[in-house]
């Protein structure tokens, strides 16, 4: 009992983390709640967890701020400060986008991917067998997402 209540603190933390005009930056879900909530459970069932927190950079590769203690990419390696160049290959860049969602399928439970990481200067891959996704980062992400694409909190004014 305490796990869960412990999770869902987690969610309403990443609630009041967010601005006060949620909605905005994000583009906002189409559908009802409940059939999003319904396409995040079914999406998330068999997805992979690598473990790290990201910086988007500009030209579209993305630099580790944090890796997870216990996670798989701390298992493999992956430092704060990396650089992530590619997946399986793929280059991050907005011209590969078709080919990145691709790579990103492939991104279950049990499967292995390859990152090619950029670390001092030095270019070299990085073998990664994710794990499920943990119980409370996949509650962060709806969470998340349900207050961004989902709610509009609007301020009276004077």
């Amino acid at each position: 009992m305490s796990r869960r209540i412990a999770l869902w603190t987690l969610v309403f933390a990443v609630a009041l983390a967010l601005p006060l005009s949620a909605g905005e930056g994000h583009k906002k879900c189409e559908g009802d709640a409940q059939a999003c909530l319904n396409k995040m459970a079914a999406k998330f069932k068999d997805r992979g967890w690598v473990g790290v927190e990201l910086d988007h950079n500009k030209d579209g590769s993305m630099t580790v701020l944090e890796v997870i203690d216990g996670s798989p990419a701390q298992d493999a390696g992956l430092k704060s400060g990396d650089v992530l160049l590619a997946i399986n290959g793929v280059k991050f860049a907005e011209k590969n986008k078709d080919k990145l969602k691709a790579a990103k399928s492939e991104m279950k439970a049990g499967n292995t991917i390859k990152y090619t990481v950029s670390r001092h200067g030095k270019t070299e891959d990085v073998a990664i067998a994710l794990a499920p996704l943990p119980e409370d980062v996949m509650y962060a992400w709806v969470g998340q997402h349900m207050i961004q694409g989902h709610s509009t909190i609007e301020i009276a004014s004077n």
